[in-house]
């Protein structure tokens, strides 16, 4: 066997090597079907791979062979089959096309689990003659093969684009990388790993977040290509789309949507001749599907400018809607639907449902709030609607003012009270709401306390029924403190005590985007140990933006149902700090985003921070309550 020392003569031998071995006639998919096997630790049933449960990635995991590509960019949904796909390409190649694999993932952990979980058991099988026998090359993210080595990285790690060459490059995800201090992204800096690979190829795959952004931006460089499958009415091609779905019949007679008819009635009706289209045949459409390019015309465009497809990219678009997986069937997916826009309205799972299930990205959009916004929130007030003039709600007055009792609860059919905290230097502003059965919000207590002692003994204060004489008092049930950053150990402490009294409390933080949330804004991050006696506590995460918008735009701007209530009178701080944030537009690096900034001018945004956690703290309650 021929060895040297020299990197670059290795560079040349491997490419003169790959040069003259001959492509393989049969596809890689075809190749996949026949030697990849899944156990039961990658799978919930040992098989092979079977590419006809995603037969659009076909398409994708077969770029290897050829010539003329040298980026794949699949803007996908959750259920594409894309990451398996591209895994197919990496097996295949050591004993057709071998040369280094750069693989970049969101994070460390996902890519100790390809690594190891994935890849190197399946290469055991398909490549077994090409896996080094030494020990030392078993790292998880580090698979070093007789004739070519496999780099899987997080984002943020230094191994991501080091010194090397490759020949195949995937960044999966991208959306989620971490930035460069330089305003870099992945996709800038793995560009250089290929300048001297005549045959490279790099698949850049993932689900979009806004639109401009870096998944979107490849998907519309390239040949923005759409899966076409042929309907069983007319037999001709059509591309599925969610607006074509038909489930408005699903009511009962009162109009109420009926959900189990809606995920068993669920039909698609064809764009081109109004043919009704069953779920049943779906599997054969799709088998039949064929990936074709979209027209010069009919591109889709960036802010209104034509971007010109480059040669030798090509790029995927895939939506569930062509899944064949019972989770997201089409019925599944009006459930959805239905719970993200109408029974539950709410703008990240109106997000999540665009960028998880339709793979398509979300609008930025800027917003300030004008005068009244907030007034506008009163209970009965009386606005015009439909050319009358309506009582919205009914008024309520807060039930403490500076620490004094002045009022009863608004309501009778209180849920529970929950209260939520925000340090400050000197002190911690606390917010109380009452939450109705229906969930519905009334902000009923507000103010200062000197610390987390005094922060705990709000767990004695009582709250009067609305109705005199309808029962008992209530009392707080729990809630959540922000812990920022740095929180050292007091609220921690505070959390630990007020949990062994049986009052429901937990620190919380808000946090960037990543892959964690998968669509959800709160998270549970376990066993904390803050506490001076070694007592682990659970803390609860949440996507700050992602709660901000919830918040903000749809129960302050939009006033999405569950209502969000204000008193009568607005106690001065709601009006301001509820304010003091607008939604804009700022440019990271090459591209726009959408962004909270706060305006210091209109004074601080505390109270906005404990709003924010009262839905954090809904949210959590309601995820306990399904999880059982």
């Amino acid at each position: 066997m021929i060895s040297t020392l020299d990197p670059e003569a290795d560079l040349l031998l491997d490419v003169f090597c790959g040069a003259f071995q001959g492509m393989p006639e049969q596809p890689v998919w075809e190749w996949a079907d026949e030697n990849v096997y899944f156990s039961e630790k990658m799978a919930a049933e040992a098989a092979h791979y079977d590419s006809s449960l995603t037969p659009w990635a076909r398409e994708w995991q077969d770029l290897p062979r050829s010539k003329s590509v040298h980026e794949c960019d699949v803007m996908k949904s959750s259920q594409s089959g894309a990451t398996e796909a591209i895994l197919n390409a990496i097996r295949w190649m050591p004993k057709h096309k071998p040369g280094n694999v750069g693989y970049v993932i969101n994070s460390a952990y996902k890519a100790k689990r390809i690594g190891k979980v994935r890849l190197r058991e399946t290469l055991l099988e398909c490549a077994a003659d090409q896996v080094s026998d030494d020990p030392n090359d078993a790292a998880t993210c580090n698979i070093i093969l007789k004739n070519m080595e496999i780099t899987i990285s997080g984002s943020g790690s230094p191994n991501a684009f080091r010194e090397t060459w490759y020949r195949l490059g995937v960044l999966d995800e991208p959306e989620d990388h971490e930035t460069q201090g330089d305003g870099t992204t992945s996709y800038d800096n793995i560009q250089t790993r290929f300048t001297t690979v005549s045959d490279a190829l790099l698949y850049v795959i993932g689900k979009p977040q806004e639109k401009g952004g870096i998944i979107h931006r490849c998907f519309l460089k390239g040949s923005q290509e759409k899966y076409l499958v042929p309907c069983p009415r007319c037999d001709r091609r059509i591309e599925l789309l969610f607006e074509n779905l038909r489930f408005s019949h699903c009511k009962d007679l009162v109009g109420t949507w009926d959900l189990e008819r809606v995920i068993d009635d669920t039909w698609y009706e064809c764009q081109l001749c109004a043919g009704r289209i069953e779920e049943r045949e779906k599997r054969d459409m799709v088998q039949r599907g064929i990936w074709v390019p979209t027209p010069a015309r009919f591109r889709e465009t960036l802010d209104g400018r034509a971007i010109q497809a480059e040669p030798g990219v090509r790029s995927f678009h895939i939506s569930d809607l062509y899944s064949l997986f019972p989770k997201v069937r089409w019925g599944i997916l009006a459930k959805k639907w239905l719970s993200a826009y109408k029974t539950a309205p709410s703008i990240t799972a109106q997000n999540a449902f665009s960028t998880e299930h339709l793979g398509r990205p979300i609008e930025p959009q800027e917003m300030g709030f004008r005068d009244g916004t907030i007034e506008a929130l009163q209970g009965g007030i009386v606005e015009e609607v439909g050319g009358r003039k309506v009582v919205l709600g009914a008024a309520f007055k807060l039930c403490y003012e500076f620490h004094e009792e002045v009022g009863p609860l608004p309501i009778d059919d209180v849920d529970y009270l929950s209260i939520t905290g925000d340090r400050q230097g000197d002190c911690i502003k606390f917010v109380v709401f009452c939450w109705s059965k229906r969930g519905e919000a009334f902000p009923i207590d507000y103010g200062v306390v000197r610390d987390e002692d005094a922060f705990l003994e709000m767990r004695q204060r009582t709250y009067q029924p609305h109705t005199p004489g309808a029962g008992k008092a209530f009392r707080i049930f729990g809630g959540l403190i922000d812990c920022g950053h740095n929180p050292g150990k007091a609220i921690y402490e505070m959390c630990a005590k007020a949990q062994a009294l049986g009052w429901y409390m937990y620190p919380s933080r808000g946090e960037g985007h990543n892959s964690e949330y998968k669509g959800r804004s709160v998270r549970l991050v376990e066993k904390i140990d803050f506490t001076e006696s070694g007592q682990a506590v659970d803390r609860w995460a949440f996507h700050d933006h992602a709660i901000k918008m919830d918040l903000l735009i749809g129960k302050i701007h939009r006033r999405d149902h569950p209502r969000l209530w204000m008193p009568t009178p607005v106690p001065s701080p709601f009006l301001t700090e509820l304010t003091a944030e607008r939604l804009t537009m700022v440019r990271v690096g090459d591209r726009r985003t959408q962004k909270f900034v706060h305006n210091e001018s209109l004074g601080p945004n505390d109270y906005l921070d404990c709003f924010k956690q009262q839905y954090v703290f809904r949210t959590v309650l309601l995820e306990e309550i399904a999880n059982g």
